[in-house]
């Protein structure tokens, strides 16, 4: 019974946080196995918890209940019925020794209900007696674990992105190159060898695309707009060097997605397309599609957020969003933003793995570790960026920045507003 109220909660609720939070698995729904399994592969595919119209569709004998107890009760009730059981069989295996030897059954039984009583409940793991799954992860190939980030001297504290268990939150006031930062990042994964997906909320796909090249091979990113590129032959020879990639780069915009980017809408691409990393730009430019009429924004995020870390756990995809900072942050231009700062909520760094503020100034970019749940937190990187080139030169790391001297004659530099 308790199988099913668990079902029904998180079928109502539309929230599978009961099961990845108390590591609930087959064996607790044995009653239930094909539901549960059906409802596990739908939320690890789309990132959402199928409705309850999919569920009649697929299984047209479920019984729906309205579920009103907590959580733990809930969680206690499945693990001993999932006991049951295991403590039967252990009994009646005893009962047969006792018939022909009682102290062999004794030397049995003691032992067994003494593992049953201490072990840890289902879905914790005794670090110490699998500590050799520690020493086995140190021989994986790190590089399928990680994926570079494109700043090398921010990996070496961060360790790149991490494949599975990964929100990577990129924010920063308006116009200070967050979508660049994006791109570099998408376009290092890319060469990397890895399948990229990128949602573009308000930027076309051409668009996307003439920044990556210029991020890969510095073509002049406002001649690429003007359509007045110097070097074309060039430009040629590159492009058909990229139809012969086995790797993809897969861009949506909310017109393929028809509206706004959901998580499910999402989570189906990457599906689909077999992607191993998930780039969305941005999360105001997204829907929460589990919310009602009237809930905040800051909620929205929250939720929207929660459920993309909850899908990358269950999926092993990463997935780096950037986000606005507030308004109290557009008051003070000369700082970097600081968590306090991220618009809206305060559940997005909450439910982030990994937050990196930014700030541009002149020709160069701050960048600063906010949030990283693995490592220390606070080192800022300063980087020479040349915006038309797609140039990303590292300068120096906690330094504080200089304004450039002001020159005289010549052609300015194009800034950001340029390239738009």
């Amino acid at each position: 019974m308790f199988d099913l109220q668990i079902l029904n909660k998180v079928i109502a609720n539309k929230d599978f946080g009961i099961i990845l939070n108390n590591g609930l698995g087959e064996e607790h729904f044995a009653e239930y196995y094909d539901e549960f399994m059906f409802v596990k592969e739908h939320f690890a595919k789309y990132g959402k918890v199928p409705d309850k119209e999919t569920i009649i569709n697929k299984f047209p004998d479920f019984n729906f209940i309205v579920v009103e107890e907590p959580d733990n009760f809930l969680v206690e009730g499945v693990r001993e019925e999932a006991l049951y059981p295991e403590v039967v069989e252990l009994i009646n295996k005893a009962a047969k020794l006792l018939q022909s030897n009682a102290n062999k059954a004794v030397e049995y039984a003691l032992p067994a209900f003494k593992a049953i009583l201490e072990r840890t409940p289902s879905g914790c793991v005794d670090i110490m007696k699998n500590a050799r799954e520690r020493l086995k992860k140190l021989d994986e190939d790190d590089k399928r674990l990680f994926i570079p980030s494109g700043f090398a001297e921010m990996d070496v504290i961060t360790g790149g992105i991490q494949r599975g268990e990964e929100l990577i939150t990129v924010f920063g006031r308006t116009n200070q190159g967050k979508s660049w930062v994006l791109q570099k990042m998408a376009a290092t994964a890319f060469e990397a060898g890895f399948n990229v997906g990128y949602y573009s909320g308000e930027m076309s796909k051409i668009k996307v695309g003439y920044r990556v090249d210029t991020i890969l091979r510095h073509f002049s990113n406002v001649q690429l707009v003007r359509k007045n590129l110097a070097n074309r032959e060039e430009y040629e020879k590159y492009i058909n060097a990229l139809e012969n990639k086995k790797t993809k780069f897969v861009v949506a915009t909310p017109k393929e997605l028809g509206g706004k980017a959901t998580v499910s809408k999402l989570t189906a691409l990457v599906a689909k397309e077999k992607l191993d990393i998930l780039f969305v730009d941005q999360l105001s430019l997204m829907k929460d599609e589990t919310a009602e009429r009237g809930t905040p924004k800051k909620d929205q995020y929250g939720n929207i957020t929660a459920q993309l870390f909850d899908w990358s756990e269950v999926s092993g995809i990463p997935v780096v969003i950037a986000a606005q900072a507030n308004r109290m942050a557009m008051e003070d231009e000369d700082q970097i933003p600081d968590l306090q700062h991220i618009a809206e909520s305060d559940q997005i760094p909450q439910n982030s793995s990994k937050v990196f503020a930014i700030r541009q100034k002149d020709d160069a970019l701050e960048l600063c570790i906010r949030k990283n749940r693995d490592y220390k937190v606070g080192a800022k990187f300063l980087y020479n960026w040349q915006i038309d080139s797609g140039l990303f030169a590292f300068i120096d790391v906690n330094a504080a920045y200089k304004p450039p001297q002001e020159k005289t004659g010549g052609i300015r530099k194009p800034k950001d507003k340029d390239v738009f």
